[in-house]
């Protein structure tokens, strides 16, 4: 395709036709990434498999197509990370050298449209280079620039597919993203066209919650978009009258609003309106949000408790209380979803946390912090509506459970030396994204000992294990996904044996580069890479490759 080619393309590559290392030596390479293991000088050492730079692999001259993403070490700012997204290879045999450049420099300019005049005013904005993941594996980093007096801008990136974020210095233009966007080896000039302000629709209201009455809700953060994605309205705090002003950028679609409560303002939930369309060629509207029933927060005391009915505690725990769908107003829409979410932490095993929660139907999560707990299930309960009741839950922390398991090669053997790692995973049991912790904060990592054998603690549900054997095995890395209970449970491994491909990163005065990253992914594919390397004091690498399955 069109971007691989111009990645490709401004590389300089040093075509070799001997292998990176002479034959007495190639153990060295093993030895070098890793691990004991099937280590070799000639076939005689791996029959009937064959002697692949140093290590005993399988499919020799196989060919398989892969994506590579060089990385320079950290110390070497003026080289650009390369990305190579589909290159075809094959097993047993050496790549090409790949050498890094400096990074190329892109310019251009930014501009708001012009509006009666001859030409567009120049912009100041903030100019934000992300690596997208559209263009393949991605690699670096985010690069940003602003603009000068004259719009222009300048940044230095590797060549590659970027996602541009333009972010003008005003507070009635939005952001504009522009995906996609190709940068060659020999850099770009890259303009941008911002609508300009006064084509903006400007948005005012109020956002409202009824209890015994009609109130005003403060402190809210309101913004708008469009249902087709296709642009985004400023975002402005309700202030004491509850008041919000937006600046909408121009489009043919109808808007969806959208409530997120301030972390400091507990009277504010997260809320999502249905879809709402502006008058066709308006200069500005007004329009009323109104989150429908909505009684004040009561008290709510939450205690962690493990399954024998002992309190725990470092577990952080959150109450979500359902917001119920409404109808629209004269001047504005109904509410299609939303909920309040409060959040606290126990300590320790004496206290537990009171929380403040809306009445009604609502759902208690907790999560262990520590390393003795993990997930509750998710608790239903209903909020009594009298705040001197002094309501108190108890939500049952999963403890976590042994995963033990062992890796083998298709023969039996163990693998010794092989890098373990699982995660939890959500499911409809343990749903993670409600649970108020970071998506990865439950995984564990181990290694496998001479027996092959891992023990793994965590926490009961969904879980994938991801095992990484060392180079010198010449087995692939593969990937279990479980069902973790209370008891613990067992998986077996088995790894099958691959290729291996080795090759050379050389700098910009083509000399050998240590410290770079190397890492190999399944043509084009934007997850996680196949294997990883780090290139030695020579430049060279070597990895395993997966054996293409024989077309059927």
């Amino acid at each position: 395709m069109t971007t691989s080619r111009s990645r490709v393309a401004w590389l300089k590559i040093v075509v070799t036709t001997a292998v990176l290392c002479a034959p007495t030596s190639c153990s060295d390479v093993a030895s070098r990434q890793g691990g004991a293991g099937d280590a070799c000088v000639d076939d005689a050492d791996c029959a009937p498999a064959t002697c692949q730079f140093g290590v005993c692999a399988a499919g020799a001259g196989t060919a398989t197509t892969i994506s590579l993403v060089f990385e320079p070490p950290a110390a070497r700012a003026d080289l650009a990370s390369v990305t190579v997204a589909s290159l075809t290879v094959r097993l047993g045999e050496s790549l090409p050298d790949f050498s890094l450049r400096a990074p190329a420099t892109v310019q251009g300019v930014v501009l708001f449209n012009a509006v009666g005049g001859a030409s567009g005013q120049p912009a100041s904005a903030e100019v934000r280079y992300a690596p997208s993941s559209r263009g393949g594996p991605v690699s670096g980093g985010t690069v940003t620039a602003h603009t000068d007096v004259d719009g222009v801008y300048a940044v230095d990136v590797a060549a590659g597919v970027y996602d541009v974020t333009v972010d003008p210095d005003r507070d009635d233009v939005t952001s504009t993203r522009v995906t996609g966007v190709v940068v060659g080896a020999g850099g770009e000039f890259q303009s941008f066209t911002l609508p300009a302000p006064e084509q903006y629709v400007v948005v005012t209201g109020a956002l409202e919650r009824t209890s015994e009455a009609v109130e005003l809700v403060a402190g809210a953060r309101v913004f708008a978009r469009a249902v087709d994605g296709s642009v985004e309205s400023t975002v402005d705090t309700t202030d004491a009258s509850g008041e919000f002003l937006l600046f909408v950028p121009p489009t043919d679609s109808a808007l969806e609003f959208v409530v997120r409560g301030a972390e400091s303002e507990e009277s504010a939930p997260t809320a999502r309106f249905e879809p709402w369309s502006l008058e066709p060629d308006v200069t500005s509207a007004e329009v009323d949000l109104r989150l429908g029933d909505w009684a004040e927060p009561v008290p709510v005391r939450v205690v962690a408790v493990d399954a024998g009915g002992a309190e725990v505690g470092d577990v952080v725990v959150s109450i979500e209380t359902e917001i119920a769908p409404t109808s629209g107003l004269a001047r504005g829409p109904g509410v299609a979803s939303g909920r309040y979410v409060s959040r606290g932490v126990i300590a320790d095993a004496t206290t537990g946390v009171v929380l403040t929660a809306r009445p009604g139907p609502a759902t208690v999560f907790a999560a262990g912090v520590g390393g003795s707990y993990g997930f509750s299930q998710p608790t239903p309960i209903v909020v009594a509506g009298d705040a001197s009741g002094g309501q108190e839950v108890r939500v049952v922390v999963e403890r976590r459970q042994l995963l033990s398991g062992v890796v083998t090669a298709e023969g039996g053997e163990p693998v010794a030396g092989a890098s373990v790692r699982a995660i939890a995973s959500a499911s409809a049991l343990f749903p993670l994204d409600s649970y108020p912790v970071p998506a990865g904060a439950f995984l564990a990592e181990a290694t496998s000992a001479g027996d092959g054998s891992f023990v793994l603690s965590m926490p009961p549900g969904d879980v994938e294990v991801e095992v990484t054997p060392p180079l010198a095995s010449g087995l692939v890395g593969a990937r279990r996904e479980l069902t973790l209970g209370r008891g613990g449970g067992e998986v077996a491994v088995v790894v099958e044996r691959g290729g291996v491909v080795s090759g050379r990163v050389l700098d910009a005065a083509n000399l050998p580069l240590p410290g770079a990253h190397v890492s190999v992914y399944a043509s084009g594919s934007s997850s996680e890479p196949v294997t990883r390397a780090l290139t030695g004091a020579d430049g060279s690498y070597a990895v395993v490759l997966p054996v293409p399955s024989a077309p059927h």
